[in-house]
């Protein structure tokens, strides 16, 4: 059953649209990039990891898409699905159609790998590293 599970979860990866992972990939790595700064910003050690679990907890929860998780998801349910077991296995547990299954390959992965990656450059490059970047020199200046 796992493998047919991978091949459901790389099968709705691979069929979102550019902008539900545009969209998806800002949001999840705002929260990645926010549990990076608070863990870096706690002085113990519960901080550090209460500070990054639950900003993770949240986009896995919400179902926000990460280039590089995806980079695992979307090959393993490919390699999945070169296995008529576990082909067959998906269809019957999840209804995934053959259609579905033949669209796992290396080229549709670029169809989320793409719009993903720019979204998580934009989530986490405008959203959280220029706002942080452009306070901390702010206060730099008022400290001069």
């Amino acid at each position: 059953m796992l493998g047919a599970y991978a091949i459901k979860i790389a099968v709705s990866k691979v069929a979102i649209t550019p902008m539900k992972g545009l969209t998806s990939g800002i949001l999840c790595n705002i929260l990645v990039c926010v549990a990076i700064l608070m863990a870096a910003s706690a002085t113990d050690a519960i901080g550090k990891l209460f500070s990054a679990f639950f900003p993770i907890f949240a986009f896995v929860i919400c179902g926000f898409e990460h280039c590089v998780a995806n980079m695992f998801y979307i090959p393993i349910g490919i390699l999945a699905a070169s296995s008529s077991k576990y082909v067959a296995l998906a269809q019957e547990a999840y209804g995934l159609t053959a259609e579905q299954i033949s669209s796992l390959t290396v080229l549709n992965s670029l169809n989320n790998f793409i719009p993903v990656t720019i979204g998580n450059l934009i989530g986490g490059i405008v959203f959280v590293s220029l706002p942080s970047y452009l306070v901390q020199k702010k206060w730099k200046e008022e400290d001069a």
